[in-house]
């Protein structure tokens, strides 16, 4: 049988691979022989599946590793190093996450033929893959036909889709390094509890000065959109954001450079891409806006993460369950924004879900008021009103009525004898400006991903069906129980893990370490840490006095324009 998606599917695997395996190796770079044959091929494939944008751009020099997102160690992550953390037996929450496996691509710039001709003349051996020679097999096989045969026209062989890729690259490479002088003129601080990022945005007019008044008004959309995207992509749960979705948001943000109307009226709010800028309300001029993770909507919500009881083996410690490969294989990417590692030391198998308000009422009256009292000015100074129903609480189903075995339905890897993450492949998460966003509620859109665990979800029960009762969603794990949403959300909040609130009879049962996930953004600095429940946990990043490198005089000229545009 030939798997339609046969080449993703491969490239997805064998990346993985590499990354697990990378991971349990202590390995941080892997060199990869990708040549300039190789980039030809896969920008006339991009263009062929109507890739824009940087996803013309293809493979870069150096770069993360694809396809392993979810995989702590491989993914951005693994590197986070806080002396707290590291001399700490309990609970812990921090980061932001740093690290992830690099690949390079020392032969990007060099073509096949060099490549082999160096061989020869150095007697070395090399390998090629057999079922490359066959044409009709994938489509990049068919491409590299009629690359290497010169059958396209000379628009469409390599030398020319180098020159272009090349001269996106650049354009590219200029709008962002416009958008990152914006945030260097951000003051912005973010706080890892609630994944919230909050930011005194600076006025373009003012930090590009005469630039400004030069452009054209889709180049001053571009970067300001590029500088918005930026700090959305620090909250949301998915990699990319398209920046098309940013229009209503510039017209709210910068009403002054992008609104139509000649006297706009203020609005506190907007939502796009799956972000909402909320304008911070306090008194002066300050342009201050809380950027958050849009609440969750129906079919958005992460699907409940199973933690199952685990006991320590004798003489196995807590500082043991911290060693790189215990990590990768407990630690999951929870709503794309926190890693989360739970050693659940109860007799019970517990879940991480979004909170939602029947939960906080309820843990609310199991706490003592001195802690109630606590807790509810934290939550209102960390995640307020719909924010803080994007936290990750941690619960218990009081009851365990089987529904329906899951049965051999659960796929296991034969690489890390874990189960799979049904997670978007690299492919389908390439930049391009028309993409449909990870969890948007859009045709098209791609809501297939499930955290590590989750065997599978079905959208009816099979014996309410028979009996004519309405059908109930049902959600399967791979404890091979299926459970219904009712049940879901008829369960009893334990642990506010972010918040660092736990009931009193579990205390010594939960330990965890959740880290947020690593920021886009440079120049945040990070702190040690102190006790959740008493200090905030905030980076911060200082606007720079000098806010902008000055030009001379001189150089405003119409040449160092027509360069930009």
């Amino acid at each position: 049988m030939q798997l339609p998606n046969f080449e993703s599917e491969a490239r997805r695997l064998r990346y993985e691979a590499l990354g697990i395996g990378s991971v349990r190796r202590n390995i941080e770079t892997i060199l990869v022989a990708h040549h300039a044959d190789d980039q030809a091929e896969t920008i006339l494939a991009r263009l062929a599946n109507n890739h824009r944008g940087s996803g013309l751009t293809a493979m870069k020099l150096s770069a993360q590793i694809p396809e392993c997102r979810g995989i702590f160690g491989a993914y951005e992550s693994g590197k986070f190093m806080d002396p707290e953390y590291e001399q700490s037996s309990g609970s812990y929450v921090g980061g932001p996450e740093e690290g992830g496996i690099t690949v390079q691509r020392p032969l990007l710039d060099f073509p096949k033929s060099r490549l082999v001709a160096t061989c020869r003349a150095g007697d070395i051996p090399w390998v090629e893959d057999k079922t490359n020679q066959d044409h009709t097999l994938t489509t990049r096989n068919a491409i590299r036909k009629l690359l290497s045969e010169n059958l396209l026209p000379a628009a469409l062989r390599r030398d020319s889709l180098l020159k272009f890729s090349e001269n996106i690259r650049e354009s590219i490479e200029d709008q962002e390094s416009l958008a990152n002088k914006l945030w260097v003129a951000s003051d912005a601080r973010f706080d890892l509890r609630s994944g919230c990022l909050t930011v005194e945005l600076p006025d373009p007019e003012l930090i590009f000065k005469r630039e400004w008044s030069w452009w054209t008004f889709e180049w001053k959309q571009q970067i300001c959109k590029l500088y918005l995207r930026s700090l959305g992509q620090c909250v949301v749960a998915h990699e990319t954001m398209r920046l098309t979705s940013l229009e209503r948001a510039l017209e709210v943000v910068f009403p002054k450079s992008f609104s139509n109307l000649e006297h706009p009226r203020e609005q506190m709010m907007v939502e796009a891409g799956g972000v909402i800028f909320e304008k911070a309300k306090k008194s002066g001029t300050s342009a201050e806006w809380i950027v958050s993770r849009r609440p969750y909507s129906f079919g958005d919500a992460p699907i409940p993460m199973p933690v199952p009881a685990e006991h320590l083996a004798p003489g196995r410690t807590i500082e043991s369950l911290r060693s790189p490969n215990y990590l990768m294989d407990h630690t999951q990417l929870w709503d794309g924004r926190f890693w989360i590692n739970i050693r659940n030391l109860g007799q019970e198998t517990v879940f991480v879900v979004h909170l939602l308000p029947k939960y906080l009422n309820r843990f609310k009256k199991g706490l003592p008021q001195e802690k109630r009292k606590l807790l509810e000015t934290l939550l209102s100074q960390v995640a307020p009103r719909k924010i803080r129903w994007t936290l990750p609480a941690i619960v218990l189903l009081r009851r365990f009525p089987p529904r329906k075995k899951s049965g051999p339905k659960h796929k296991y890897s034969p690489i890390k004898g874990n189960l799979f993450r049904n997670i978007p492949t690299e492919s389908d998460m390439e930049t391009r400006d028309e993409q449909p966003l990870s969890g948007d509620n859009t045709p098209g859109a791609d809501n297939s991903y499930k955290p590590l665990g989750v065997v599978s979800t079905s959208t009816s029960d099979p014996v309410k069906e028979k009996t004519g009762e309405p059908a109930t969603k049902m959600i399967s794990y791979d404890l091979g129980i299926m459970y219904s949403e009712e049940e879901i959300q008829d369960a009893e909040i334990i642990a506010l893990p972010t918040m660092g609130f736990v009931l009193d009879e579990w205390k010594d049962k939960l330990i965890w370490d959740i880290k947020h996930k690593k920021l886009p953004l440079q120049g945040f600095q990070s702190a040690q840490w102190p006790n959740l429940a008493e200090y905030p946990h905030i980076v911060r990043k200082r606007a720079e006095s000098s806010r902008l490198p000055t030009r001379p005089e001189e150089s405003y000229n119409d040449a160092w324009m027509e360069d930009l545009e």
